[in-house]
């Protein structure tokens, strides 16, 4: 019974660990709306970059332009943000095979370009490679 208790705690402590576990925001908005874009440039100014990852879920053409879709994952952060990517060194093969078999990789050293105006994109200022 003591280890079902000791369970039961550890598993509530962790729970209430996760800031988003309670980010309505995060958790209801459409990543493209501007309450989610507010909170999300919100949380990335006042955190630091480095203790997230970065990971790749899709290539997107809209018009004339490309984005990427990753998602960020931190102690404090579980989001998804659409990025639009000019500069593609680093990682030419997700432009070149438009994705495919890249889901789930690493951005390694991501950098990404906040503007104050929601309704701008938010851009891929620099990435170092991927970890496939």
């Amino acid at each position: 019974m003591k280890v079902f208790h000791y369970f039961l705690f550890i598993t509530i402590l962790f729970s209430c660990n996760n800031p988003n576990a309670e980010n309505k925001i995060l958790k209801t908005a459409s990543p493209n709306s501007k309450v989610y874009k507010s909170e999300l440039i919100r949380i990335l100014k006042t955190s630091q970059p480095k203790n997230f990852t970065y990971t790749f879920r899709e290539y997107k053409t809209i018009g004339n332009q490309e984005y990427i879709v990753i998602d960020i994952k931190g102690s404090n952060l579980k989001a998804e943000s659409v990025l639009l990517v000019s500069n593609w060194n680093n990682i030419s093969g997700i432009k070149a095979k438009k994705g495919l078999g890249y889901r789930g990789a690493e951005l390694k050293n991501v950098k990404i370009k906040i503007s104050s105006d929601v309704e701008a994109p938010f851009e891929l200022e620099q990435v170092d490679g991927l970890i496939d």
